[in-house]
């Protein structure tokens, strides 16, 4: 069976781009105040590339939702699940697609660089733990899984690379509502709650 081709001169972009632009977008300017340890593709090591990717916002916002909507709004399991769907979307017999759209914008430059250093002790040998650096030293407790290996060890391993704190992106949010989703109460309510959710990520979450 031959393929569909699709219409010369088509812009696929052009016509997201229409849609988008129809909708009522909300700006929230975003610093890192904390290293950003992993996040690339490689388990524990960073992208620098693209240090910040929608589709990780999109899920912690959806964690913090179904976090919220369980304990504090206690809203039972199935209705919690249903809504859920309705907002977020997802697979299932009939596909939904998220009404919350995301978009992240002027990335800065990233500076990454190792979080800390081996050295040695008094009697000339290599420490077992390394030394942070200072814009790192509040983070070591929780950077055990990125100390490496101490030099001469078997499994030697330099200490991992992060993201420096300071690294800013802008997000952009909005909601796309079709006529047949909610009445107007029920998306006044369910937009709250995401924004609820954006704020208790942006104090307790990460990326």
């Amino acid at each position: 069976m031959a393929l569909r081709q699709a219409p010369p001169g088509l812009d696929p972009t052009s016509l997201q781009m229409d849609q988008a632009m129809a909708l009522n977008w909300a700006t929230y300017p975003c610093e890192l105040v904390t290293p950003l340890y992993g996040g690339g593709i490689r388990a524990g090591e960073p992208d620098e590339q693209i240090p910040v990717r929608t589709s990780a916002i999109r899920g912690q916002l959806r964690f913090w939702w179904r976090l919220l909507a369980i304990h504090k709004y206690k809203l039972p399991t199935e209705v919690a699940r249903r809504q859920e769907f309705a907002l977020w979307g997802g697979l299932a017999e009939t596909p939904q697609a998220s009404r919350a759209w995301l978009r992240v914008e002027n990335v800065s430059k990233p500076e990454a660089e190792a979080w800390a250093a081996f050295g040695k002790n008094n009697r000339g040998e290599w420490k077992a733990l390394p030394d942070p650096k200072d814009w790192a030293r509040d983070a070591a407790y929780a950077l055990f899984s990125g100390q490496g290996k101490r030099p001469g060890s078997a499994d030697s391993m330099d200490p991992a690379t992060l993201i420096k704190p300071g690294l800013t992106w802008t997000l952009n949010l909005c909601f796309n509502w079709l006529t047949s989703d909610a009445n107007g109460a029920e998306r006044n309510e369910a937009e709250a709650r995401v924004l609820e959710a954006l704020r208790w990520w942006a104090s307790f979450g990460g990326l």
